[in-house]
């Protein structure tokens, strides 16, 4: 990079030329900042990214990649040459991701668990800057136990007491746009209470109900059609 400065005597101001790169670094200085990105699946996970501002910069996925792992207050772009970045915007990206268990500034999403979202401290949560992790945090810290969800009219079937709590913790992981894990010993009941879910579930989308996908072992598929049919008989049941 070329540059000559020249002062006169009687002028206490200098004269700089330089080329375009020079005049762009040191003269009229545009700091390169990460801006995060969140979007919310509507499930029990967020996708996050970081995209980089600066007015009429085209970055390549070659300059991409090295800003992901940037730090220091000037960096060299493959495609870009020299740039200048705001070292407390990056600083506090990183952290932010850090918190989230990501390493750099990607700009390809990448996906979070809500929960894991939701265990950020409160100025975590502000730079995050998602609203649905902020709510998820404030119901697990007022959670005082599942509530109890009324058993749908088209349920044919009476449940036993932890029939009904299954179902209950199932509906409850609703609320919250969680996933979770319903286990017991074999022959107690999962694929009622699953049937009962499901049920629950399309009362909530009575307009637009939206089909479900059962993944299990061949030899209990004819169990699942003939317990859907029997219990549920209002879910149509295809076996593939």
């Amino acid at each position: 990079m070329n540059a000559l400065a020249v002062a006169w005597p009687e002028r206490p101001d200098a004269e700089y030329l330089g080329n375009a790169a020079f005049q762009r670094l040191f003269l009229s200085p545009r700091q390169l900042r990460p801006k995060l990105m969140v979007h919310g699946s509507g499930i029990d996970w967020l996708s996050v990214s970081a995209e980089w501002e600066e007015e009429g910069m085209k970055l390549t996925p070659a300059d991409l990649q090295r800003l992901q792992t940037a730090t220091g207050r000037f960096v060299k772009l493959p495609d870009s040459g020299w740039i200048q970045l705001d070292t407390n915007a990056v600083q506090t990206a990183h952290e932010t991701m850090a918190d989230l268990g990501i390493d750099g500034l990607s700009n390809a999403p990448q996906k979070v668990a809500l929960l894991h979202a939701a265990q950020l401290d409160d100025a975590s949560l502000q730079r995050f800057g998602d609203p649905q992790a902020g709510v998820l945090r404030r119901r697990i810290a007022e959670f005082d136990g599942v509530e109890s969800t009324p058993l749908p009219d088209s349920v044919k079937a009476e449940l036993r007491p932890y029939q009904k709590a299954g179902f209950d913790f199932l509906c409850h992981l609703t609320h919250l746009k969680l996933g979770g894990v319903l286990a017991d010993d074999m022959g107690l009941g999962k694929t009622l209470q699953t049937l009962a879910w499901l049920a629950w579930l399309r009362e909530q989308n009575i307009r637009k109900p939206r089909p479900a996908l059962v993944i299990c072992p061949a030899s209990v598929l004819h169990n699942w059609r003939r317990e859907g049919n029997r219990f549920t008989p209002q879910l149509k049941v295809l076996v593939l």
